[in-house]
This record gives C-alpha cells, structure tokens and sequence, in this order.
C-alpha cells in the first residue's frame, strides 16, 4: 500500500507522504491501518512531543490525522485531541472547535513541518493497527 493523497483538500510534504510510506510498506499490511506515532517519554508532568494517529484506508487515502496532548493537571488530566484533520469528514477541529477543513490549512503546515522534523530525530515509536 502507497499513500494516496490525491483526494486530499491540500499537497502534502513528499517527506510525510515518505514516513507514512515507509511505515506502511515496512508493516506489510494491506488493510485499513492506524498508525499511531508515540514519544516513550511523554508524560503530563514532563512534556514531550505529542502522540500523533494517521488512519489509512487499504486504497491509501488518509482518513485522518489526530495530534494528541495532555489536558487539565496531574493527576487529573487527560490525554485528549489537540488537532484533528479529519480528511474524510472535511472537519479541521481545534481543541475541541469544529471547523471546515479548509479552515485548518495553515496550521497543517506548522503540524506537518513540526512532525517531519521530529520524526528525524527519531524522538517516535510507531505502532500499527488494523481496524
């Protein structure tokens, strides 16, 4: 499976297209897959980069991305949404906002060149899964 960005409502960076690629074909799976991109170390009292879900269909269109981070304090705090581009419902959400896509177009930019640029630093565990 390749990503398909095609039906996407902006261009994605080559080099994102490439991790999700490379995660993709390195897992070996052809069916619809979450891959969920983790910093071990990541904790409310300590910060770290947030943990980031890209959901792909088997055709290889991105259904979604979700960066996530910590709300409220320690103890009672919860690991909840920060952004959502949800491609295949056209909703850009922003800490709980609900917006139209396109809405979400600039900070996708920041998003994505942040992630790239962590993802080099190797700071990510991936985990796959089926659904």
């Amino acid at each position: 499976m390749h990503i398909n960005s095609l039906s996407l409502p902006w261009t994605l960076d080559k080099r994102l297209i490439q991790i999700l690629n490379d995660e993709l074909e390195s897992a070996g799976i052809d069916d619809d897959v979450c891959l969920t991109f983790n910093d071990p170390d990541f904790t409310p009292q300590a910060g770290g980069f947030h943990p980031v879900e890209v959901a792909v269909k088997n055709d290889g269109s991105i259904m979604y991305i979700t960066d996530f981070t910590y709300f409220g304090e320690p103890p009672h705090c919860d690991l909840c949404k920060c952004l959502d581009f949800d491609f295949s419902l056209k909703i850009f959400n922003h800490f709980g906002m609900e917006h139209p896509i396109s809405a979400g177009r600039e900070i996708f930019k920041v998003w994505q060149s942040n992630f790239i640029a962590y993802h080099k630093l190797n700071v990510y565990k991936t985990i796959l899964e089926t659904w």
